[in-house]
């Protein structure tokens, strides 16, 4: 059976980390990167321009729109268009876990979709952070805020709705290899594989 999984996280989360290990013992693509660099592709933007995209949605483009011979079209609905075109395409042709990006919402009418959504205590994401990035304290929760914040607001410009998980999973409490374990076992029993 085709079908689909989406991860949505907090910062800090290990989300991303939990995402690439389901899809690798799954067996099925992974999809984060290779989305922004098929936009690239598509629309002639450079990566590191759509990176900024999904990291600042709105303020950037707004800010930026002329830069890039926008005129009279809104920038973020262009590109974003063209996202949900990729993802559709992807979740179309065959399995696949796709990592944030509002896949949740640009999937919501798809049949065989798992919706994830990874999250922790502000106290682990900070710890996370401050090993990974090697950052103090306060520079870790400025980060988490900002990154959240961010990823919040990417999602409220474009109207989708957060409450779409059908699993939701506190990595602290499995830690990585326990959520790729129940997002499998998951997957596994909704989809009869």
């Amino acid at each position: 059976m085709q079908y689909v999984i989406t991860i949505s996280r907090e910062f800090g989360s290990g989300g991303h980390l939990i995402a690439e290990k389901a899809a690798g013992r799954l067996n099925i693509e992974f999809l984060d990167r290779k989305i922004i660099e098929q936009l690239a592709s598509k629309t002639g933007i450079a990566e590191h321009k759509l990176d900024a995209h999904a990291t600042h949605g709105e303020r950037f483009w707004q800010r930026n729109k002329m830069l890039f011979n926008a005129g009279a079209y809104d920038l973020n609905q262009e590109i974003f268009k063209e996202q949900k075109a990729i993802i559709r395409e992807h979740a179309q042709a065959h399995s696949c876990l796709i990592l944030g990006r509002s896949a949740d919402s640009i999937l919501a009418d798809f049949e065989h979709v798992l919706n994830v959504y990874i999250y922790a205590p502000l106290s682990w994401r900070r710890e996370q952070v401050k090993e990974f990035y090697k950052l103090d304290d306060d520079d870790a929760l400025a980060l988490i805020k900002r990154m959240d914040a961010q990823r919040q607001d990417y999602r409220h410009f474009f109207g989708h709705k957060t409450d779409r998980a059908h699993l939701k999973l506190d990595s602290s409490k499995f830690g990585i290899d326990g959520s790729v374990e129940l997002i499998c076992s998951a997957a596994t029993g909704l989809f009869e594989l």
